[in-house]
């Protein structure tokens, strides 16, 4: 069961991984950065009027072999969702080169049965420049799974963006 989404990198600042792999329904950085503006002000608002809103459990852990993975878990029940999902340092090879790319999810993605997975896009969905994979599985304080990344133009953190493959690395996170 993978979240599908595609997007483009914002130029809001809210993604502060460096690249975010966004959701369809919100495509362009002006969108978000409205959205982000309304959505914190509707934020205010709702802690204010409901102090007792649901918690956020936050995860950091290591990619394997080397890189870092962090999110929030948020909800209860059928409504618990994977929030500020980032990846920092992961590994990837670009052809003779190695490097490391760094991104976000900027949708949360639903977790069923205590698990989750992701397939977003950078770019165009039908010619997509890069892509996310992320599955994973949350057992109470600790979480476990996969990520890959690759892409013709995948954002990388030396040399802007490369076509580079991450491959499949472990990570685990506790919170």
């Amino acid at each position: 069961m993978h979240q599908r989404a595609e997007g483009v990198v914002t130029d809001t600042g809210a993604i502060p991984a460096g690249h975010g792999y966004a959701h369809p329904m919100r495509e362009g950085g002006n969108v978000l950065g409205r959205l982000g503006i309304l959505g914190a002000t509707a934020v205010c608002a709702l802690a204010l009027a409901a102090p007792a809103a649901a918690k956020t459990r936050d995860y950091k852990g290591p990619i394997g072999p080397s890189g870092a993975i962090s999110f929030g878990v948020k909800g209860k029940g059928d409504r618990t969702k994977v929030v500020e999902l980032e990846w920092f340092r992961l590994p990837v090879e670009c052809g003779r080169k190695d490097d490391t790319s760094s991104g976000a999810l900027t949708f949360p993605v639903k977790v069923k049965d205590r698990k989750f997975s992701a397939y977003a896009v950078y770019g165009n969905k039908n010619h997509p420049k890069a892509e996310a994979i992320i599955r994973g599985k949350i057992n109470g304080s600790r979480a476990h799974g996969s990520i890959i990344v690759r892409g013709s133009k995948l954002p990388v953190n030396d040399a802007g963006t490369g076509d580079c493959d991450s491959g499949k690395h472990p990570w685990n996170a506790a919170g």
